[in-house]
């Protein structure tokens, strides 16, 4: 039965309720084989979930901005694009060339617009533009659907706090952990709780 309880203890939950919350999810790694380890694990525990990857910082902004830009079916987009949004702190081979960057900073707009140098920069960034988004809404507006923004990185000691006060709403130590039921079901909760729907959920 789709609809059966699975999980441990009180991070039950329903595949259907899985299947409503957790539709898209981005993630963000300088390198190639994180993103295949990250994705391949994901579509075990997740298998109908639309997995977007990409090792460019530049163009993390245009894919949230076209994922918001999106038509679904529920109207209640979620607010950077995808439900969770996966970001590694370290995205030291994403830096722009220096060349770029003397371009950048003769136009007077690009502190706004190429600001990107690390994890805690686009999380501390994907909040601002979310405060933003909640302002700018209309009453006849439809509401966005809150995203789980889960940080990453390969020094724990280093960079769990500082993500977490960036942004971050979950820490994961590389390399990825054991993506099995029992990680499911913690994100499950993590996005629910964050949407404000666990009693509704479970």
């Amino acid at each position: 039965d789709i609809d059966k309880a699975i999980g441990i203890k009180d991070l039950s939950y329903k595949r259907s309720n899985l299947f409503n919350e957790i539709q898209t999810i981005l993630i963000v790694d300088c390198h190639e084989i994180f993103l295949s380890l990250f994705s391949k694990g994901l579509k075990i525990m997740m298998p109908h979930v639309q997995i977007t990857t990409t090792t460019s910082i530049t163009d993390v902004r245009s894919i949230i901005r076209n994922a918001r830009n999106l038509p679904i079916s529920d109207n209640r987009p979620a607010v950077h694009g995808f439900d969770i949004i996966i970001i590694e702190e370290n995205l030291s081979s994403l830096l722009p060339s220096i060349r770029d960057i003397k371009s950048l900073y003769k136009n007077k707009e690009s502190h706004q617009k190429e600001d990107l140098l690390a994890g805690t920069d686009l999380l501390r960034n994907l909040i601002l533009e979310e405060k933003q988004l909640r302002l700018e809404l209309k009453p006849s507006d439809p509401s966005f659907l809150s995203t789980l923004l889960i940080g990453v990185s390969m020094s724990y000691r280093a960079d769990e706090a500082k993500m977490i006060n960036s942004g971050a709403d979950i820490f994961w130590k590389k390399p990825p952990p054991p993506m099995n039921s029992i990680l499911t079901s913690q994100i499950f909760h993590a996005l629910v709780k964050k949407r404000g729907k666990i009693k509704r959920s479970i």
